[in-house]
């Protein structure tokens, strides 16, 4: 419990320390940001501060960023992640769908065409093989791999 509690005020102490390095204006914008974005906000900070002086448009940014900004980054930040999930969610629903029409259209066949089995190869491999050049069309195999 005791290690627990220095660790606590040391990294307390750093986070200080690295407030002095930094302008008053900045010290007091990085005190009323979230705990969670302040590391970001932080090295951002430092990297514009270690381009040796240079005055560099973010740095002249941070300068009149507020909380609401870093407030509002973030929540865009949020919606976009959101988005991106619908979307991922919306085309494996849109998939399933391909998938079950294309096997009732395949089964109805297989119904239809009963009676003539020469007929129903050639056209089960048709199809088998016009579905490979589609999905692979479309990338799917081994260059996908995002989900």
């Amino acid at each position: 419990m005791a290690n627990d509690e220095v660790k606590k005020m040391n990294e307390k102490v750093k986070q200080e320390d690295e407030f002095e390095e930094l302008p008053e204006e900045m010290k007091d914008v990085l005190e009323s940001i979230p705990q969670e974005a302040r590391r970001t906000v932080k090295q951002m900070v430092g990297m514009s501060m270690q381009m040796g002086g240079v005055i560099s448009p973010q740095l002249e940014l941070m300068k009149k960023m507020t909380t609401e900004n870093v407030t509002e980054f973030l929540q865009g930040q949020r919606e976009a992640a959101n988005n991106q999930f619908r979307e991922s969610r919306d085309n494996k629903i849109f998939l399933a769908f391909i998938v079950v029409v294309v096997l009732i259209f395949v089964t109805v066949l297989v119904i239809l065409l009963k009676e003539k089995p020469d007929i129903l190869e050639n056209v089960l491999y048709t199809l088998g093989g016009l579905v490979a050049g589609l999905l692979g069309g479309y990338g799917y195999g081994k260059t996908k791999r995002e989900d």
